[in-house]
């Protein structure tokens, strides 16, 4: 009997089978294909296990015949003997099996198509529920289909790392055809359509998630999975990027909250008497953290920020806490009234008639109403929502949230979860301010102001961070940063950048201002990193890698890898500055020609992307262009009037009379100076 010829395959994924080395797939029975399963995955094996395997209700000695003669019959029909041995019996070594090159591929890397099908080991075989063969093959099927979702993820993150997006993507929908409930996969999925340009791919990705969880395990999807649905539908975070080797020492943050508990009872008052907490204070005190900790200590939260550059925009804020609370529920059921007048500033909600302009103070009421009512069928399950920089809201957004709290509180009453905002001290607007007074003053809203921290709450901060010395170093730093949390941090850092954290000099070698610690983080950074940052710094609001991209007129992939950089050095977080201090630091960095062209680059970029009108008549006018401002400002007017928002189309209206008289005197500037 001759031995295998070199090309024998053995496919044991999928219903099983054997193909000679002409090609030709030959007919096996299920008995015999088992016995070479077995013997292919578990190696030599003892002819009484194997022959107990295939005839488990058989007394033993039929069943050892019955494998002889198997053995036999294969060796007579095929012409090669490929099951040898007296006793073990072994599996020739030359035979190609597919699971064997799976195995090699899920240890040393590399990948092969024909492994990744969606069906398991032998999966047409028809087995005895409950027998020796049932939880063998459930076994190994289980132990394959690990194998496989190794080399799918390793070659998915190869992908991902190469900006092959498209590729990588495909990759993980072969996973989740594997492994329909991995979240992990799910958003891995929702991340790379989101870096191609494809939201609504990546919200359908989502919605998939959910539905596939809710059907089979009965739960929603894990907060992080939750929080990428938000950021995707608001158009902002990037799908998250794996860590990269660090760009030097970072200082460890000390969980939970330091010398906040007079601050913390507060906000327990508040909450236990169902009204709005607003947490106030100068930047980087640790208003937001703080609001964070608690509301999580009620439970499940939802988080949305205003963003610099909304006050200019009618509806901006609202139109990412809209979009934040849709993601929590992208299929809830709306009546269609809702959904109309959502539709005037989510475009994603619109029918084939866009809506109808807003005519009465009775039709821009249902815009109150129709808030309340998706915040209402999209909390179920939240503890709390915290709305972060209410500073700068814009104020159609303002009277939005306005009329819901009015309606909702006192919260745990109703179905509206309760609310906290956060807020910097002396920003708001006299409107703005207004508003938040009265809430206070008729017992709506509880205020509570957050300080510095005193040089015992710097002690323990210090202490928390595991850093030597504290008595020492406590008070001097304190007096250095005001108590501020975050000055506090930024110096520490400046002193670990230095080599000087765990034996400070007397005299702290720090700069006379945070500015210039900042400063100093931005001079560290390489030029295609200050270039992305500065850009991002530009746009304010709701900028992404590959806005960023688009704008600069650079590749997609160098912009991901100065991203990173960024994101090492902390100077961004995810799609946001790390914290307020350091935009600004940025932005007071760009010098006026480059931030003039910045701007008209952002412009332009807008107008590509169908932006706000009102953001692209700034930026026209910030870029030194205000004939095209003149223009926009008339659009963003005209906007604004569409939707009863008369004082802000009458501002915008003002706005384009200053921007053409400022055309105007340019054009006569240039006229002046033309030659005769």
């Amino acid at each position: 009997m001759e031995p295998p010829r070199t090309g024998w395959q053995l496919n044991l994924l999928g219903p099983g089978r054997l193909v000679a080395a002409s090609g030709q797939a030959l007919q096996v029975g299920p008995k015999l294909m088992v016995a070479m399963a077995y013997l292919a995955l578990e190696g030599p094996t003892l002819r009484m296990r194997l022959a107990d395997l295939l005839w488990p209700d058989v007394p033993e000695m039929t069943a050892r015949n019955n494998l002889v003669q198997l053995l036999r019959r294969a060796r007579q029909q095929l012409g090669v003997e490929l099951i040898s041995g007296t006793d073990p019996v072994v599996l020739d070594p030359d035979l190609q099996v597919d699971t064997r090159a799976l195995a090699r591929h899920s240890l040393h890397g590399g990948i092969d198509d024909r492994l990744v099908h969606d069906e398991g080991l032998l999966s047409s075989l028809e087995v005895e529920p409950g027998s020796d063969l049932a939880d063998w093959l459930s076994a190994q099927r289980e132990r394959l289909d690990e194998q496989r979702l190794v080399m799918l993820r390793r070659e998915a993150e190869r992908l991902e790392d190469a900006g092959a997006y498209a590729q990588a993507a495909l990759r993980v929908e072969q996973r989740l055809r594997l492994d329909p409930l991995s979240e992990e996969a799910h958003r891995r999925l929702m991340r790379l359509r989101h870096l191609m340009g494809d939201r609504e791919g990546a919200l359908q990705a989502f919605a998939a998630c959910r539905a596939i969880l809710a059907k089979n395990l009965r739960t929603e999807p894990l907060p992080e999975t939750l929080a990428l649905a938000t950021e995707i539908a608001r158009g902002g975070q990037l799908p998250e990027v794996r860590a990269r080797a660090p760009g030097g020492p970072r200082l460890a943050r000390v969980p939970g909250v330091v010398g906040r508990t007079e601050a913390w009872a507060q906000l327990e008052a508040g909450w236990q008497a169902g009204q709005l907490l607003l947490i106030t204070g100068p930047p980087g005190i640790g208003k937001t953290r703080l609001a964070l900790e608690f509301a999580a200590s009620k439970g499940r939260v939802l988080r949305v920020d205003a963003r610099p550059g909304d006050a200019g925009t009618p509806f901006a804020t609202n139109t990412r806490l809209a979009r934040a609370h849709l993601a929590l529920m992208p299929d809830v059921p709306l009546p269609v009234w809702v959904r109309d007048t959502l539709s005037r500033y989510l475009p994603e909600l619109r029918g084939p008639a866009p809506p109808a302009p807003v005519r009465s103070p009775e039709a821009f009421q249902r815009a109150f109403d129709a808030q309340f009512e998706l915040v209402q069928a999209t909390s179920a399950g939240l503890a709390a929502i915290v709305v972060d920089d209410l500073q700068y809201f814009d104020s159609a957004s303002l009277a939005v949230g306005n009329a819901l709290i009015s309606r909702a509180v006192p919260f745990h009453a109703g179905p509206i979860p309760p609310h906290i905002a956060v807020y910097r001290a002396g920003e708001l607007t006299p409107e703005q301010a207004a508003v938040l007074d009265r809430l206070v003053q008729e017992g709506v809203a509880a205020r509570v102001d957050v300080g510095p921290l005193d040089t015992r709450a710097v002690e323990d901060l210090l202490r928390g961070m595991g850093l030597p010395d504290t008595a020492r170093l406590a008070p001097r730093l304190q007096r250095f940063t005001g108590g501020n949390p975050q000055l506090i941090y930024e110096t520490l850092q400046h002193l670990l950048d230095l080599g000087a954290l765990h034996d400070p000099p007397e005299h702290l070698p720090l700069p006379p201002a945070v500015h210039d610690v900042l400063n100093r983080r931005l001079d560290r950074l390489s030029n295609s990193a200050l270039q992305v940052v500065r850009a991002a710094a530009v746009l304010q609001s709701d900028f992404t890698p590959e806005l960023v991209a688009d704008m600069l007129g650079a590749p997609l992939f160098d912009t991901i890898h100065a991203w990173e950089e960024l994101e090492r050095a902390e100077v961004l977080l995810g799609t946001q500055f790390a914290h307020d201090l350091m935009l600004e630091a940025v932005r007071a960095s760009i010098p006026e020609g480059v931030s003039r062209l910045l701007c008209r680059s952002a412009a332009r970029l807008l107008e590509r992307h169908d932006g706000q009108a009102s953001s692209i008549a700034r930026f026209w006018m910030d870029g030194g262009d205000p004939r095209e401002a003149t223009t926009w400002f008339m659009r963003a007017g005209e906007a604004a009037a569409a939707q009863f928002l008369l004082r802000e189309a009458a501002a915008f209206y003002a706005l384009a009379a200053d921007a053409c008289d400022a055309a105007g005197g340019a054009d006569r500037v240039a006229a002046s100076r033309a030659p005769t």
